[in-house]
């Protein structure tokens, strides 16, 4: 087995900073070097079991918190995938290499899009994993309660961290509990006074749900709408025409067929697979049909895990 050596570290940056972790085989067998974006209520933990298995294979990988989470800072700013495109990109100016495979999940694939689109000389490989595709309202109502249920840890608060993972264990969305799990939950806890909280601020959440045209609760979808009508139908319209087009390179799509709700449909519809792979030039998907949205990142997934190596390692994919 390849021996693998862990770092962490921060990146300043010119209004902040983000907090990465690395893992380095002591065998490099693949000279360009991961990047994984974790979603929404994720952590630079989401990634543990991902980043092991392709750093025993010999890949350098590196996890990161999204500014607003863990290690990374958490200004009172406007939160988007465009702006964490951004920080992502003035973090790998920092970086010796200047070519990176991008893995993102859930908001970090409309992470990795984005990315991809506006700065195509950084990235050689892009894997969308469960997220970026196009939603119709009906769908997006449901997908946004699915959001919902993994927020309502945020805000809360604890009385001791044995009480947030008995919290978390009750919640619908988790199918498998496990040690990676529960470190990546223990890893965002936080302790003010007597009680323990989510380190993710509620207002960060807020935002980049409004920037996909969504909001925590019903009242602050619907003063968007009544109150921000042309701009909430903007986001809406440009989350119709998502900049497919303009992805230059070899793109892996991967999601999960498992409903994550009662009720509730795959996040990457059959409708807007087919677009993807229509206007995505170098494209290819898999599905994997036993996991929801969140075990097809947190669960052991050997198809997970066997398609993302062949897509990172074969030069000849397409």
């Amino acid at each position: 087995m390849n021996e693998i050596r862990i770092e962490k570290f921060s990146l300043e940056l010119d209004n902040g900073k983000l907090f990465f972790k690395s893992f380095c085989p002591k065998n490099i067998l693949f000279p360009i070097p991961i990047i994984c974006i974790h979603g929404l209520t994720g952590n630079l933990l989401s990634f543990e079991r991902v980043a092991r298995f392709l750093a025993e294979r010999g890949h350098k990988v590196y996890t990161y918190d999204l500014r607003g989470r863990g290690g990374s800072s958490k200004e009172e700013i406007p939160y988007s995938a465009e702006s964490h495109s951004l920080d992502l990109k003035k973090a790998l100016q920092k970086f010796s290499e200047n070519k990176f495979q991008i893995i993102g999940h859930s908001l970090g694939a409309w992470i990795g899009l984005y990315f991809a689109k506006d700065f195509p000389w950084l990235v050689n490989k892009l894997v969308l994993i469960d997220g970026a595709g196009i939603t119709d309202l009906q769908n997006k109502w449901t997908n946004l309660q699915m959001v919902r249920a993994s927020l309502e840890r945020i805000g809360k608060s604890f009385t001791s961290p044995e009480d947030y993972l008995k919290h978390a264990k009750e919640s619908k969305l988790v199918e498998q509990w496990t040690k990676d799990l529960e470190n990546l939950l223990s890893y965002e806890l936080v302790k003010r006074g007597n009680s323990w909280y989510c380190n993710i601020p509620e207002f960060v959440a807020e935002s980049e749900l409004q920037s996909l045209g969504g909001s925590i609760t019903n009242r602050g979808l619907l003063r968007q709408i009544f109150f921000h009508f042309s701009k909430w139908l903007s986001i809406i319209k440009k989350n119709k025409n998502l900049p497919y087009q303009d992805i230059l390179a070899e793109t892996l799509i991967m999601r999960a067929l498992k409903p994550t709700l009662k009720g509730t449909k795959p996040l990457v519809s059959d409708k807007s697979l087919t677009t993807m792979l229509r206007k995505i030039p170098f494209s290819k998907s898999i599905s994997i049909p036993d996991k929801n949205h969140y075990g097809i990142l947190l669960d052991s997934c050997p198809t997970r895990d066997i398609e993302l190596a062949k897509f990172l390692e074969n030069e000849l994919f397409f």
